[in-house]
C-alpha cells in the first residue's frame, strides 16, 4: 500500500469512526478513563476526611511529599499527581477501554448492533489480555520517564538537556503508534497476548503511517491542554488553587473522546488492510 493510500485509508477510517461514535456501545468501555480518574480526583480532593486519611496521607508523602499534605500545597502539586495517577491508569484501564471499544465497533462496521451487556462482560473478561497485549508500551514510557527524571544527574549541554524530554515524547508517540494494533488484534482474534505482540511486525508495512497520524492528530488536544496548563492557566490557578481538579477533569473527558476516536479509526484500519483472512 503506496504512503498516500495509507493516508486515505486513515481520513476514511477517521470519518467512519466519528460517524460510529455517536453510539453509546462505542464509548461504554472509555467510561472506565473518565470514571476512575474522577474517583481519584474525588479522593485526592476529600484526602483529609477520616475515612481516607489513613491510606492517602503515606500516598501522598511518598508521591509528591509534605507539601502535599498542606492547603495550597496539593493543589500546586496536582499535575504533578496526576500524571502519576495517569501512569498508572494507561497500565490497568486503558488497554481495556480500547480493547472494549474495538469490540464494539468492530461489531458495528460488520452490520451488527452492539449489545452492551455482552460487549461489557466480554471487555472484563478479556481485560488481562489487553493489558498484557499493551505492556511493551508502558514498558517503554516507564524507561522514558525514568531517563527524563535522570536528566538533572547527567552531564548534558545546554540545548540537549532543553531538547531531550522532547525527544522522549515524540519517541513514545513513535512507539505507541508501532503497537496501536495489538490490543485491536487481540481483541478481534481472541488469541493471548503474545500473538497480539507477535502481530506487530506485520502490520508496519500498511499499518504504522495510520497509526503515527492518529496518534499525532488526536494527540494534539491533549498536549495543547496541557500546555495550557503549565502556561497560561498556571497564575490563575495560583490565585484559585482548587482550579486544578477542574482541569484535571476535563483533560479525563477529552482523553477517553481521544481514545473513542483513536480505538474506532485503528479497528476499521485493521479490518481493512491489516487483519487475517479469517477475521476480517
Amino acid at each position: 500500500m503506496s504512503l498516500l493510500e495509507q493516508v486515505a485509508l486513515a481520513g476514511l477510517s477517521f470519518g467512519h469512526a466519528l460517524r460510529a461514535s455517536r453510539r453509546l456501545a462505542m464509548w461504554l468501555p472509555w467510561l472506565l478513563v473518565p470514571g476512575t480518574s474522577l474517583l481519584a480526583l474525588a479522593a485526592l480532593a476529600w484526602c483529609a476526611h477520616p475515612l481516607l486519611s489513613s491510606f492517602m496521607a503515606p500516598l501522598l508523602r511518598a508521591s509528591a511529599g509534605e507539601e502535599a499534605l498542606r492547603y495550597p500545597g496539593l493543589y500546586r502539586l496536582l499535575p504533578q499527581i496526576v500524571a502519576g495517577v495517569r501512569f498508572v491508569l494507561d497500565a490497568l484501564v486503558v488497554p481495556v477501554a480500547f480493547g472494549g471499544s474495538a469490540l464494539a465497533f468492530a461489531a458495528f462496521y460488520r452490520g451488527q448492533e452492539p449489545d452492551t451487556g455482552a460487549l461489557l462482560r466480554e471487555t472484563l473478561r478479556r481485560a488481562p489480555v489487553f493489558v498484557l497485549a499493551a505492556l511493551p508500551v508502558w514498558l517503554a514510557e516507564a524507561g522514558l520517564r525514568a531517563g527524563v527524571a535522570a536528566l538533572p544527574g547527567m552531564r548534558l549541554a545546554g540545548l540537549a538537556r532543553v531538547l531531550a524530554p522532547h525527544v522522549a515524547d515524540a519517541a513514545l508517540v513513535l512507539v505507541r503508534a508501532t503497537f496501536l494494533y495489538a490490543v485491536v488484534h487481540a481483541a478481534l482474534v481472541r488469541r493471548g497476548p503474545a500473538a497480539a505482540v507477535a502481530s506487530v511486525p506485520g502490520s508496519l508495512r500498511d499499518g504504522f503511517v495510520p497509526a503515527l497520524l492518529i496518534m499525532a492528530v488526536l494527540g494534539v488536544p491533549l498536549a495543547a491542554l496541557d500546555a495550557v496548563a503549565t502556561g497560561p492557566f498556571a497564575a490563575f490557578a495560583g490565585r484559585v488553587p482548587e482550579s486544578a481538579l477542574l482541569l484535571a477533569g476535563l483533560r479525563a473527558a477529552l482523553a477517553a473522546l481521544a481514545g473513542v476516536l483513536a480505538s474506532g479509526t485503528a479497528t476499521l484500519v485493521w479490518l481493512g488492510a491489516l487483519a487475517p483472512r479469517e477475521a476480517a
